[in-house]
């Protein structure tokens, strides 16, 4: 039975094989026998090459959900169902997030039908955000900031590597905070040693575009 993960804002398939095996979805799912999918949505460390496009160029990163939900998740779809099972299978959908905002778009506007798909599961979707109170995204809802960061030419948001681990290892206090102000402003418990190891995989790179959709 296959089974379809699509992951969060800024992230990437190593969302769901990041923690030890026992406890990552994906590895828990194959253990059991399912045959698992992971997507890497445009723009990500895993997912960086365009056919007509290069990074360098603004029309590359000219995207959000709604270019994932259009394009790319009904090409994955048709790639998996057609290609893998000769068109005799359904998929099993699970979404973390913006994982689940490609998906509600997508059977919303028809990009791909509910045939298609046996069970979908979404994990904290991200549709409506109306109580998430963040530093960040409550700027953003004042104040345009897209055309100003374009003018800049920074239209990529964010993309790991290894300072990120090293800042987040020896200043785990710093990292918390940061990530307050970016998710929610009440203060949550945080696993430290866990949450610095997190952080060499997170985030991933997306468009300046996309993470300002959310807003």
């Amino acid at each position: 039975m296959p089974i379809l993960m699509g992951h969060g804002l800024g992230g990437s398939s190593d969302t769901f094989i990041r923690n030890v095996e026992s406890k990552s979805l994906a590895y828990v799912l194959v253990n059991e026998g399912f045959d698992v999918f992971l997507v890497n949505n445009r723009g990500n460390l895993y997912s960086s090459r365009h056919m007509k496009f290069s990074r360098s160029q603004d029309e590359y990163w000219d995207f959000s959900f709604d270019e994932m939900a259009k394009y790319d998740l009904p090409a994955v779809v048709e790639y998996i169902i057609e290609g893998m099972y000769e068109g005799d299978a359904r998929l099993n959908y699970i979404g973390h997030s913006q994982g689940c905002n490609v998906i509600l778009a997508a059977l919303a506007d028809e990009y791909v039908t509910e045939k298609s798909f046996d069970n979908i599961m979404l994990i904290t979707p991200a549709a409506i955000q109306k109580n998430v109170n963040s530093t960040i995204q409550n700027l953003m809802k004042k104040v345009d900031f897209l055309p100003f960061l374009r003018a800049l030419g920074l239209q990529e948001f964010l993309r790991t590597n290894s300072m990120n681990y090293y800042l987040c290892k020896t200043f785990p206090s710093l990292c918390t905070n940061v990530l307050n102000m970016v998710t929610d402003t009440k203060n949550s418990p945080v696993n430290h040693d866990m949450f610095y190891r997190l952080m060499y995989h997170y985030p991933a790179g997306t468009s300046t575009k996309a993470y300002i959709h959310f807003n």
